[in-house]
C-alpha cells in the first residue's frame, strides 16, 4: 500500500484516486510540460491534494531531467508552498532521479539544502527505510533473488550473469531494451525497468509479470525469466525481428500509403488469436498498438503486458493507463472489458492500413474529446473494411464483435476474394503430454481463419451494427475433433424405420375398419372443427380501454403514447413525457425517490437554442439575448440563477432541489463515471450519443460544467426578493468540464457539507441548469 507524505499508509480508495490524478498527468506530461496543474490536481481543501502534488513533481522532475532540464526540488517549493516542507520521499526522489541521468549529486549537498529532514534523508538513500514498497506483496510471489551480475561495460546496464549485451534496440518513458546473448549463446531480449523497484510504474510491471509468467501461447512474446538487479527490475524476453510500427515505416519508404491488406491480415490473425487467448484466461492486455504487435520469422506475437491486468469483471473499473491515442472510450472514464483491446487492436489496423491514425488530436485534450465523440475518418478504404471498422470502433463496447478473432474474420470477408489472399497455416508444434497443448488449440484456432471457400455476398455479409447487437461471448479454444463415423449404422436404422411405419399404417386400416370407414371419421373431425371455431367467435372479447394519465402538465405528450403507464400511491403517468413549445422540444423521464413524492427530470440540460426560445418568447423576462449566436446544442450558461429561474417556469417547472438533483444523478447505483465530459477545453453538446447517463437515462451529471439547484446556502430557496438575496449564494451541483476527474459518490457526500456555491445574482460561464416537473 502506497505511502503518504506524513509516511502513514493510504487507504485503497484514497491510492486509486491518487493513481488516477498521476496518470492522467503523466500522459498530459508526455506532450511537453504541463503550464496549469490545478486541472489535475483535487480542490485545495482535500486531504488528498498534498500526496498527489508530491507524485505529480516526481513525474515531472523525471521527465525534465530525462529531456535535459537539470530541475531541483525548490522549483516545485516555489510554485507550490503548500509542499513546504519538502517530503523526505520527494528528496530521495530527486537524488535518484540526478543519478540515473548521469548526475552525481552528493550527500551533502542535502545536508544543506534540506537540515531538518537530512538524517531521514540519508538513510534512505544508503537503503535503511522501511518504506520500501509501494504495493504489497506476498512473500513467497516476490521475484528469485538476482544472480550474480556480470559488470556491463561504461554507460551499459549489468546484466544477469552468463547473458552479454549486444545492442540497445530500444528505448521508452519506462525501461529500455537490450539485444542480449543468453547463455548457449542464443539470442534473447533484455527488458530493464528504469524506475527503482518500489516506484509504482516498477510495481505495475511486477504485478502483470506475476499474472503473464505462466500463460504461454505461441501467438504471445514469451516471457523468459526475470531478476532484481540493483533494484531493478530486469526481464529476459524471446527476440523478435522488428514490430509492426517498423514494418509500416518500411512501407512508407518504398511510397505506400500504408502495409498492404492482404500482408496486414496474416499479422492480425495471429494477433487476434493471441489476445483471444488471453482473454479466455481472464486477462485484459490495455496497451496494443503497433509498437506492441512485434515480427519473427513472418509471424506476429501479441508483446508488452506492463499493463496487463487480470479481469474480474464484464466491464471492470481501471485507472488511466494505456497509450492515449489506442485507448477506448470507455478506458477514457474508467471501464475496461475486453472489447477495449478490441478497438485498440481496431484502431492500430486502421493506422497501419492508412499511414496516419484514424482519430487525430495535438494534445492530450484533444485526442480524449476524438475518442469520445468524433467518429474514424477512414479515407478512401474501401465501402466493406470501412463497416467492419467502424462496428469495431463503436463508442460503446457492446455494440463491438465478441471477440477479437470474429472482427479479424470480418475483416478477411471484408478485403478478400477467393484465392486473392496467400493463406497460411500454424505448422504443427508438438504438443505437451497429458492434455491438449495452447500450440494444438492455436492450429485449430487457425484454420477457423481460413478463408471461405465461396465468395460470401456484400449483403450477406457487410451490415452495419444495430441498436442492440448480439450480447457478447466469450471465445474458448475449440475442443478435439470428432472421429468420422461409419454410415453402415445410419443405413440399417433408416431401414428399420421403414419395416416399422409401414406395420403402423397396417393396424391403423384395420382398426378403422372395426368403427366405420376412414371418410365417416375424416367427416366428423371436420364438423368438430367447425363447432370450435364457431365457439372461438362468440366468445371473442372485446379490446381493452385504452389506459389514461392522471397527469399531464400543458404544453407536454406522452413521448412514447404505447408505452405502458407506471402506477405510483394509485394513480398512473408516463414514464416519459416531451415538452413541445415555441419550436422547442425536451424530454423529462419520471422519477420515483425512496421517500418524497415522485417528480418529472429533464434528462439533458438546457442548451442555447432553448434559453434563446424562452428568451423571445417571453420577452422582459430575461436581459440580452446572448445564447441565439452562441452553437444550439451547447449546455446553455452565463445566466443569474433568477433567469434559470424564470426560464423553468416558462416549461412549467422549477430548478431541482439537491436532494431531487442528488437522487437524479444515480451514483449509488453507477459507481463508475465512464463517458463523462471532463478534462475538456470545452463542454460537450447536449444531443450527442450520451455515455454518461444514469440507470434512469439522466444525462450529463457527472461532468460537462455546474448546475444550480433551487437551495440557498442561507436555507432558502429560489426565487429570493430583496436586497439580502445578493448577498446569498446558490448551491451548485456536478462538475465542470475542464476538471480532470467525474463527479463521485465520495464527492456528492462531501458536497453535501461543503456544497459548491455561487454567489445568487452573479452569472458563470461553467454553470447552467436543468428543470424538473413536481407532482403534487
Amino acid at each position: 500500500m502506497p505511502v503518504a507524505t506524513d509516511g502513514t499508509l493510504l487507504p485503497d480508495d484514497d491510492w486509486n484516486q491518487l493513481e488516477r490524478y498521476a496518470d492522467a498527468f503523466a500522459a498530459a506530461r508526455q506532450s511537453g510540460p504541463v503550464a496549469n496543474w490545478e486541472s489535475f490536481l483535487p480542490p485545495v481543501d482535500s486531504p488528498l491534494r498534498r500526496p498527489v502534488l508530491v507524485e505529480l513533481a516526481k513525474i515531472d522532475l523525471e521527465l525534465s531531467w530525462r529531456s535535459g532540464q537539470r530541475k531541483l526540488l525548490e522549483e516545485y517549493l516555489e510554485s507550490f508552498p503548500e509542499l513546504r516542507p519538502a517530503p523526505s520521499g520527494l528528496i530521495v526522489e530527486e537524488h535518484n532521479i540526478r543519478k540515473r541521468s548521469g548526475d552525481k549529486p552528493e550527500l551533502d549537498e542535502y545536508s544543506r539544502r534540506f537540515p531538518d529532514q537530512y538524517p531521514e534523508v540519508e538513510k534512505r538513500i544508503q537503503g535503511q527505510s522501511p518504506h520500501l514498497s509501494v504495493v504489497q506483496t506476498k512473500r513467497d510471489e516476490r521475484p528469485e533473488p538476482a544472480p550474480p551480475t556480470t559488470s556491463a561495460p561504461t554507460g551499459k546496464p549489468k546484466a544477469p550473469e552468463g547473458y552479454v549485451l549486444i545492442e540497445r534496440i530500444g528505448r521508452g518513458n519506462f525501461g529500455e531494451v537490450w539485444k542480449v546473448e543468453a547463455p548457449g549463446g542464443i539470442e534473447q531480449a533484455l527488458k530493464i525497468v528504469s524506475q527503482p523497484l518500489d516506484h509504482d510504474s516498477a510495481q505495475r510491471e511486477m504485478q502483470s509479470l506475476e499474472l503473464i509468467k505462466k500463460l504461454q501461447h505461441p501467438a504471445l512474446l514469451a516471457t523468459l525469466a526475470f531478476w532484481v538487479i540493483d533494484n531493478r527490475l530486469v526481464i529476459a524476453m524471446e527476440l523478435a525481428d522488428c514490430s509492426l510500427r517498423d514494418r509500416l515505416k518500411e512501407c512508407k519508404q518504398q511510397g505506400k500509403p500504408g502495409i498492404p491488406a492482404d500482408e496486414l491480415l496474416t499479422y492480425f490473425r495471429d494477433a487476434a488469436v493471441g489476445l483471444d487467448y488471453l482473454h479466455w484466461q481472464k486477462v485484459l492486455h490495455r496497451d496494443i498498438k503497433p509498437e506492441n504487435i512485434l515480427l519473427k520469422k513472418g509471424y506476429a506475437r501479441v508483446a508488452d503486458f506492463g499493463l496487463a491486468r487480470a479481469q474480474k469483471g464484464a466491464l471492470m473499473s481501471v485507472s488511466f493507463a494505456g497509450t492515449p491515442a489506442f485507448m477506448a472510450p470507455e478506458v477514457w472514464g474508467g471501464k475496461a472489458c475486453e472489447q477495449s483491446d478490441q478497438y485498440s487492436l481496431a484502431f492500430t489496423y486502421a493506422e497501419l492500413r492508412l499511414g496516419r491514425r484514424p482519430l487525430e488530436g495535438a494534445d492530450f485534450v484533444s485526442v480524449m474529446t476524438s475518442a469520445l465523440e468524433k467518429e474514424p475518418d477512414l479515407g478512401d478504404l474501401p465501402e466493406p473494411e470501412k463497416v467492419v471498422l467502424r462496428r469495431a470502433l463503436s463508442k460503446k463496447p457492446e455494440e463491438r464483435f465478441a471477440t477479437c478473432v470474429d472482427f479479424v474474420e470480418a475483416l478477411d470477408r471484408a478485403v478478400s476474394t477467393e484465392g486473392s489472399i496467400p493463406r497460411r497455416r500454424v505448422a504443427p508444434l508438438a504438443s505437451q503430454s497429458g492434455s491438449v497443448s495452447v500450440n494444438e488449440q492455436t492450429e485449430r484456432t487457425a484454420h477457423r481463419l481460413e478463408a471461405p471457400k465461396k465468395p460470401v455476398s456484400e449483403s450477406a455479409t457487410f451490415r452495419e451494427p444495430s441498436a442492440a447487437p448480439a450480447k457478447p461471448t466469450v471465445w474458448k479454444p475449440p475442443g478435439p475433433t470428432t472421429a468420422k463415423k461409419s454410415p453402415l449404422p445410419v443405413i440399417l436404422g433408416a431401414g428399420i424405420a421403414i419395416i416399422l411405419v409401414a406395420a403402423g399404417a397396417y393396424l391403423g386400416v384395420k382398426m378403422l375398419s372395426r368403427n366405420g370407414s376412414a371418410t365417416s371419421a375424416s367427416s366428423s373431425t371436420v364438423e368438430t372443427t367447425k363447432k370450435i371455431d364457431t365457439q372461438t367467435t362468440q366468445t371473442k372479447k372485446e379490446p381493452p380501454k385504452e389506459d389514461k394519465a392522471d397527469f399531464l402538465p400543458p404544453n407536454y405528450v406522452p413521448a412514447d403514447p404505447k408505452e405502458k403507464l407506471i402506477s405510483i400511491n394509485g394513480k398512473k403517468y408516463h414514464r416519459r413525457i416531451m415538452f413541445r413549445k415555441a419550436g422547442q422540444e425536451a424530454e423529462f423521464v419520471l422519477l420515483q425517490p425512496n421517500s418524497g413524492k415522485p417528480y418529472y427530470a429533464m434528462t439533458n440540460k438546457a442548451w442555447n437554442s432553448l434559453m434563446s426560445a424562452f428568451a423571445t418568447d417571453s420577452p422582459g423576462a430575461i436581459g440580452k439575448d446572448i445564447w441565439k449566436s452562441a452553437d444550439p446544442w451547447l449546455p446553455a450558461v452565463n445566466m443569474t440563477v433568477e433567469e434559470a429561474h424564470r426560464c423553468a417556469v416558462w416549461m412549467g417547472g422549477k430548478l431541482p432541489t439537491t436532494e431531487q438533483w442528488d437522487f437524479a444523478a444515480g451514483l449509488a447505483e453507477r459507481p463508475a463515471s465512464a463517458g463523462a465530459a471532463v478534462a475538456r477545453p470545452a463542454p460537450r453538446a447536449v444531443n450527442v450519443d450520451h455515455q454518461d447517463r444514469s440507470s434512469a437515462g439522466i444525462n450529463d451529471m457527472l461532468g460537462n460544467g455546474r448546475e444550480f439547484t433551487r437551495n440557498l446556502l442561507s436555507g432558502g430557496t429560489v426565487p429570493k426578493a430583496g436586497v439580502a438575496a445578493e448577498g446569498d449564494h446558490v448551491i451548485l451541483r456536478g462538475r465542470m468540464w475542464t476538471l480532470p476527474l467525474a463527479l463521485t459518490a465520495a464527492d456528492l457526500a462531501y458536497e453535501r457539507d461543503n456544497p459548491q456555491r455561487q454567489f445568487y445574482g452573479k452569472a458563470s460561464p461553467y454553470t447552467g441548469f436543468r428543470i424538473v416537473i413536481e407532482i403534487d
